[in-house]
């Protein structure tokens, strides 16, 4: 049996192309994670991490940030896209406990049995934590890195991370369906009830975590991104990351984003149940900030204007600048608005860059990732 474990909904949309094709048993706390899975003819069950330790001989699949774990498990890592995270950096790349917190995102493990004692670390990626030979503990600990690109795979081999036995270039599973033609864009709007005959801006900002600076720009520019889409006549999409709901961040700005909703026909509050992929499709532009979906939307070959409100607070790291390349970047409303429509009027301007670094980010993009990813689950599993 395959068990697999998914606390929140950001993580869900990452194992569920996996657990697709090795079917087996999703726990989680989430009532709206169990409702996603029931519609997706998924076997769930309610629980938290602890009750996986009651599958006995079973593959447990586990999708959290988590340092410690059972030493005796199989270890398999299924990447959130690149191999670091806009919000892990310090002063350096990748050398620091916080980066690598954040860096292990989605991980599998095949857990042989007896199942251990699971020891659960905590989600804050800065909270202090012990002094540990970091690349040593992950060379060590995982069995199979399924690498979603040549960037992951640069990265991991600086840090001597890859051995010669445990990783695999699989891509990522997410974009499966897309490239499949199972997701139809027309569909999609006119589920989102979404006006063909204007132009769609998706506003996705990051969340705001607990002590550090906050690097949601919803606080700072979300409002008037979407007074400025109203003027223009603009479609927007504000579909904002699942943990700000969660954790009721910015709950005026919500309310408010909300009336605006029933006021403004052009304005729509994404279901963050559903996949942001899903309304990335039916957008022409994508607006964010310090967040990865800045490098899932390449896939998508469209514009992108990257929010930087900190400035040289944060100072960011090579995944980030390099990204930039291939759209805007603005620290305020002035220059937002500067900006805006001649993006919209020009979206080939940088297609070159974002080509070059979709190439750079993820392996060949043919709608099978998910199917590279079951195998090599598989042959592991299988290896005595």
């Amino acid at each position: 049996m395959i068990v697999f474990f998914s606390r929140n909904l950001h993580e869900y949309h990452y194992i569920l192309p996996v657990i697709k094709k090795t079917g087996g048993v999703l726990v989680t706390p989430s009532t709206d994670i169990m409702r996603l899975a029931e519609e997706n003819n998924i076997k769930c069950k309610l629980g938290d991490i602890s009750t996986i330790r009651n599958f006995k001989n079973a593959i447990i699949v586990v999708a959290s940030h988590y340092l410690q774990l059972p030493r005796n498990a199989k270890k398999v890592q299924l990447f959130h896209g690149v191999a670091e995270k806009f919000y892990t950096y310090t002063k350096s790349n990748f050398k620091d406990a916080n980066s690598i917190l954040y860096w292990i995102n989605y991980t599998i493990f095949l857990l042989p049995p007896p199942l251990s004692k699971l020891s659960i670390f905590h989600d804050n990626p800065y909270t202090p934590i012990r002094k540990l030979n970091l690349e040593r503990f992950i060379k060590d600990r995982y069995d199979l890195l399924c690498i979603p690109g040549p960037y992951a795979e640069k990265k991991l081999k600086e840090k001597q991370i890859l051995r010669e036995d445990n990783w695999a270039k699989i891509g990522f599973p997410r974009f499966d369906d897309i490239v499949n033609k199972k997701i139809n864009k027309e569909k999609l709007m006119e589920k989102f009830n979404i006006s063909k005959d204007k132009k769609t801006i998706l506003y996705a900002p990051t969340w705001s975590s607990r002590g550090h600076l906050c690097l949601s720009s919803l606080p700072y520019m979300g409002l008037d991104i979407l007074k400025m889409a109203i003027d223009r006549g603009y479609n927007v999409i504000f579909r904002p990351h699942s943990l700000i709901l969660k954790y009721n961040q910015f709950p005026k700005i919500i309310k408010k984003i909300k009336n605006m909703e029933k006021e403004f026909e052009n304005i729509h509050f994404a279901d963050s149940k559903i996949d942001i992929l899903q309304y990335m499709l039916v957008s022409d532009l994508l607006i964010t900030d310090y967040s990865s979906v800045g490098i899932e939307y390449l896939f998508f070959d469209k514009p992108i204007i990257y929010i930087r409100h900190l400035g040289d607070k944060y100072k960011g790291g090579q995944a980030e600048r390099l990204v930039e390349k291939a759209g805007e970047t603005v620290k305020d409303k002035k220059e937002l608005e500067q900006k805006m429509d001649e993006i919209i009027a020009k979206p080939n301007a940088k297609k070159s860059y974002r080509n070059k670094l979709r190439d750079l980010f993820f392996y060949k993009i043919d709608g099978r990732a998910s199917e590279r990813a079951r195998d090599a689950i598989i042959s592991l599993l299988n290896e005595k």
